[in-house]
Protein backbone atom coordinates (compact mmCIF):
# COMPACT_ATOMS: atom_id res chain seq x y z
CA UNK A 1 0.00 0.00 0.00
CA UNK A 2 2.92 2.28 0.74
CA UNK A 3 4.29 2.06 -2.77
CA UNK A 4 0.95 2.85 -4.40
CA UNK A 5 1.05 6.44 -3.12
CA UNK A 6 4.56 6.92 -4.45
CA UNK A 7 3.55 5.37 -7.77
CA UNK A 8 0.48 7.61 -8.02
CA UNK A 9 2.54 10.74 -7.40
CA UNK A 10 5.21 9.59 -9.86
CA UNK A 11 2.59 8.96 -12.57
CA UNK A 12 0.98 12.35 -11.94
CA UNK A 13 4.26 14.24 -12.13
CA UNK A 14 4.55 14.59 -15.94
CA UNK A 15 0.99 15.83 -16.43
CA UNK A 16 1.35 18.20 -13.49
CA UNK A 17 4.58 19.61 -14.94
CA UNK A 18 2.93 20.14 -18.33
CA UNK A 19 -0.17 21.75 -16.87
CA UNK A 20 1.73 24.10 -14.58
CA UNK A 21 4.21 24.91 -17.36
CA UNK A 22 1.54 25.87 -19.88
CA UNK A 23 -0.41 27.90 -17.32
CA UNK A 24 2.70 29.69 -16.02
CA UNK A 25 3.93 30.50 -19.50
CA UNK A 26 0.44 31.72 -20.45
CA UNK A 27 0.47 34.06 -17.45
CA UNK A 28 3.93 35.33 -18.39
CA UNK A 29 2.84 35.90 -22.01
CA UNK A 30 -0.15 37.91 -20.80
CA UNK A 31 2.14 40.00 -18.59
CA UNK A 32 0.77 38.96 -15.20
CA UNK A 33 4.08 37.45 -14.08
CA UNK A 34 7.63 37.50 -15.39
CA UNK A 35 9.36 34.57 -17.08
CA UNK A 36 11.57 34.14 -14.01
CA UNK A 37 8.51 33.84 -11.78
CA UNK A 38 7.01 31.27 -14.15
CA UNK A 39 10.23 29.27 -13.98
CA UNK A 40 10.20 29.37 -10.17
CA UNK A 41 6.59 28.15 -10.12
CA UNK A 42 7.47 25.22 -12.38
CA UNK A 43 10.52 24.31 -10.28
CA UNK A 44 8.51 24.57 -7.06
CA UNK A 45 5.97 22.15 -8.51
CA UNK A 46 8.69 19.65 -9.42
CA UNK A 47 10.40 19.85 -6.03
CA UNK A 48 7.08 19.54 -4.20
CA UNK A 49 6.26 16.33 -6.08
CA UNK A 50 9.73 14.95 -5.37
CA UNK A 51 9.31 15.84 -1.69
CA UNK A 52 5.99 13.98 -1.55
CA UNK A 53 7.51 10.93 -3.22
CA UNK A 54 10.41 10.84 -0.76
CA UNK A 55 8.10 11.47 2.19
CA UNK A 56 5.78 8.59 1.31
CA UNK A 57 8.63 6.26 0.36
CA UNK A 58 10.37 6.77 3.72
CA UNK A 59 7.19 6.58 5.78
CA UNK A 60 7.12 3.48 7.95
CA UNK A 61 4.12 1.22 7.46
CA UNK A 62 1.91 0.67 10.48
Amino acid sequence: MKNSKVLAIALGLPSSILGVSFFSLFLSDEGYITVDQATYIILANIFLHLFWMIKYANKKSD
